[in-house]
């Protein structure tokens, strides 16, 4: 797990991230009451509004379930109810982009140069074309390219369509692991002899071994075992991150399109 040090950095962290979030969720709301179209309010109000809510509570949930500080590993349901609120706070991460997308097309009354809803996103080449030179660099900046491409479309994509993300209950030393292995036969054997309490007792044995594994992943097959992420520092980058791009956007969305071009 992490150090003394790293675990305050943390919690401090989180604090500024909560805050922020909420920060982001009130001016989405304004925005929305501000909004000249069904669409622009639609897409504040119940799309990035209501995605950076749950974004906030699944990030508190996750330090929660999880405290940084553990020392054995997180009790079973915990740990399923963590690995719920990871799915909800990735899926909304990923969305929070194609609402300010929709959003921004309604006002700029863009739709028709837009006919195929697979071409709009804020990471669209395409749809960069008709962005504020300023969101433009940022999106394609090196530090947000190396966040977006190997990691949130990696994990999004997953999620959506693949393995779902995955907290395993712990790390174990070698002994740790045959003892958790030579424990499973056992239970799937007093499982087939219908002896449940014998099968929980062992189940609850396994649940001591090892200490808290604070990495999440999708699949272990292929690289997906090299490809673990560090949950806390993680889902902290992640909200930091959107409350940067959300308020770059407020600041910038309203600017005459400054591009022009074929999108064909």
């Amino acid at each position: 797990m992490y150090s003394a040090e790293l675990e305050k950095r943390l919690l401090d962290r989180l604090e500024l991230a909560t805050r922020g979030l909420e920060s982001l969720q009130l001016r989405c709301v304004e925005e929305s009451w501000r909004s000249t179209s069904k669409e622009e309010h639609e897409y504040f109000a119940y799309g990035v509004a209501r995605r950076v809510s749950v974004m906030r509570s699944a990030l508190g949930n996750v330090f929660s379930l999880f405290p940084v500080d553990a020392k054995v590993p997180i009790p079973r349901d915990d740990l399923v109810d963590a690995q719920i609120n990871l799915h909800a706070f990735v899926i909304n991460v990923s969305g929070v982009f194609d609402n300010f997308a929709w959003a921004y097309l309604s006002r700029h009354n863009l739709n028709d140069m837009f006919p195929n809803a697979r071409r709009i996103g804020m990471f669209r080449r395409d749809f960069q074309a008709v962005l504020p030179n300023v969101l433009v660099e940022y999106l394609n900046s090196q530090r947000i390219q190396d966040w977006y491409k190997p990691y949130l479309t990696y994990y999004r994509d997953a999620l959506a369509h693949r393995i779902p993300l995955y907290i395993p209950p712990a790390h174990w030393t070698k002994e740790q692991s045959g003892r958790f292995q030579e424990l499973d036969q056992k239970i799937h054997a007093a499982i087939q002899a219908h002896d449940f309490d014998k099968a929980e007792a062992m189940r609850n044995e396994q649940d001591t071994l090892g200490t808290p594994c604070d990495s999440f992943y999708h699949t272990f097959l292929g690289d997906g075992s090299k490809r673990g992420v560090v949950l806390h520092p993680q889902m902290i980058a992640d909200s930091l991150t959107v409350i940067e791009f959300g308020n770059l956007f407020f600041d910038n969305w309203l600017r005459p399109l400054q591009k022009t071009g074929s999108l064909a």
